[in-house]
């Protein structure tokens, strides 16, 4: 395969290594696991294609500009594209300068797209964004909006995304990659709990490895105290009813920014 098509104002690559007998072809859309990169193909099924999306876009690091055999063993470093214009594929619509971009889903809906992008109007599932308007067209000019470019990217910016967690009555542990720990999804950073219960239930943040430089607002919207925890259970703060608890994470630790109490 030919490699993708950039704007010649200066690719910004980042070279990083491969995941041992994986295939990487150029153009493929690669997610950063554990320090070395894969396609979107080989992300684990997280249940549903909105959820699979925004679990690839937490964790998008570029476009391939190189190429890797499955039969290669060995984990060397490819040429990446993290801060270029790109012409990506997309599915047959009309686009318009600033729409956002997601992976797509395959159509045994439980593995992503390599290299299709759809509109999307969740900033949580984007990796790239629309720099160029196009009618009736499969490709289209877009930046991806990977660690080195969200500062400057359209729309970019801190975003408050919403996430209702009701909890019905029960523990419930948070998870960035799914089924590690087993629990619900994380995608959003301003979550709105309900517990749910006449007691006091525990609200589990993910593994702090997977949250390094997370800020998290959590309220509690219900009738019911919660005790936000780490994940190995550990007390980070008791949230009573109405409370908002801001939490920052160093990948080591969780740290309380503010408390704001309701009278």
């Amino acid at each position: 395969m030919a490699a993708p098509r950039t704007r010649p104002h200066g690719d910004l690559l980042i070279y990083m290594p491969t995941a041992a007998s994986v295939a990487v072809y150029p153009g493929d859309l690669l997610y950063n696991q554990s320090g070395t990169v894969r396609p979107a193909s080989s992300q684990a099924d997280a249940g549903s294609e909105i959820l699979n999306q925004r679990v690839f876009a937490d964790k998008f690091f570029g476009v391939s500009n190189g190429q890797k055999l499955s039969s290669d063993a060995g984990t060397g470093a490819i040429p990446i594209i993290v801060g270029s214009q790109v012409e990506f594929n997309v599915a047959s619509a009309s686009y318009i300068e600033g729409e956002l971009l997601a992976v797509d889903e395959a159509s045994s809906g439980t593995a992503l797209e390599d290299q299709l992008l759809v509109k999307t109007t969740d900033p949580s599932a984007a990796i790239a964004a629309v720099v160029e308007n196009r009618a009736s067209t499969t490709k289209v000019w877009a930046l991806p909006l990977t660690p080195y470019t969200r500062a400057s990217a359209p729309q970019a910016g801190f975003k408050l995304i919403p996430q209702t967690i009701a909890m019905g009555d029960a523990a419930v542990v948070l998870t960035k990659v799914p089924g590690t720990p087993t629990g619900v999804f994380l995608y959003g950073n301003w979550i709105l709990a309900d517990a749910e219960s006449g007691t006091t239930e525990n609200l589990d943040l993910p593994p702090e490895a997977d949250m390094v430089n997370e800020v998290l607002l959590i309220k509690n919207t219900g009738g019911e105290t919660i005790n936000l925890r780490t994940d190995a259970g550990g007390a980070v703060a008791t949230i009573a009813t109405s409370e908002t608890c801001f939490a920052h994470c160093d990948g080591t630790n969780w740290t309380v920014m503010q408390h704001v109490f309701v009278t």
